[in-house]
């Protein structure tokens, strides 16, 4: 008789980006994701780790029996919490982790079902979510995260996200040159984030991997971006190209006036580039600490 494939038991990653700012516990729900997002490396990870189960969720038994957690986890580091594939496992360990205290950090760029709307209302001081939206122009989004559900309906979870009462956000994350930093398509979104009563707004610049921007390349409407992405800077995974520090402080500084008058906070990933941990907060208008 053939036995059954086992599925590969989930796992609590410990700091998995190396990011320096925050120490936290990484916990992935499924192998590979379904988002596609073209500058994104993170899935790769997961998916050679187990190239035989790509498309998977992870057995959450071994969770169930666990009587002790980490104080803080992320969902989730390498895929998206709330895709098709894996949105019920992760109601499932939300269940679960919950009743036992645990703080959780969402980030998504999906839909939040109402089911786990319902049970992330009971734990409000547990929670904190933010939600990834970079741009509100359809056609931009289906070319760079072509598996993403639309601008609005991202935008959609904000008020059920409103009701429960917890700590929540908005992440403008990664930021393309010329495409996502124009003076209208800010304004646009920061606008949209205020009239949804965002307070606080994460953002990122591009970084390429040598991997992701081989691919670019091949990309027609990335022509004139890649010429910004001048200089060699080092993050938390590696040295990856970036465009120009002073444009990316320039533009910075740009994003938070425009937050400032919608009276919205900005706060920037200094892990992205490292270079950007030689400044000084205070000097600024943004925090250089994303949480």
């Amino acid at each position: 008789m053939e036995k059954l494939p086992v599925k590969p038991a989930v796992e609590f990653l410990n700091n998995p980006y190396g990011a320096t700012c925050l120490e936290f516990t990484g916990v992935n729900m499924g192998i590979g994701c379904s988002m596609s997002c073209i500058y994104c490396h993170y899935h790769k990870y997961i998916e050679q780790q187990y190239p035989d189960s790509i498309g998977d969720t992870f057995d959450l038994t071994m969770i169930k029996k666990k009587k002790e957690f980490p104080k803080f986890i992320y969902l989730c580091p390498h895929t998206e919490p709330f895709s098709k594939e894996n949105r019920d496992n992760t109601h499932d360990f939300l269940k679960i982790v919950l009743p036992k205290g645990v703080y959780l950090w969402i980030l998504t760029k999906s839909i939040i079902p109402d089911k786990t709307l319902k049970l992330l209302s009971q734990y409000p001081e547990q929670i904190e979510l933010a939600i990834g939206l970079t741009n509100l122009d359809d056609k931009r989004n289906k070319l760079i995260e072509p598996g993403c559900p639309s601008a609005r309906e991202r935008l959609s979870n904000l008020p059920k996200i409103v009701d429960i009462g917890c700590r929540y956000g908005a992440r403008m994350d990664p930021l393309f040159p010329l495409i996502d930093d124009t003076a209208d398509a800010l304004e646009n979104i920061i606008s949209t984030f205020a009239k949804y009563k965002v307070k606080n707004l994460v953002a990122s610049y591009l970084m390429l991997p040598a991997s992701i921007y081989s691919i670019f390349l091949d990309i027609p409407e990335f022509k004139s971006m890649l010429k910004l992405f001048t200089e060699r800077s080092p993050t938390t995974g590696g040295v990856a190209l970036s465009i120009p520090l002073e444009l990316k402080m320039n533009k910075y500084s740009q994003i938070a006036e425009i937050g400032r008058k919608h009276n919205i906070s900005l706060f920037v990933c200094s892990c992205r580039d490292i270079r950007l941990k030689d400044f000084k907060n205070n000097n600024l208008g943004y925090s250089l600490n994303c949480r």
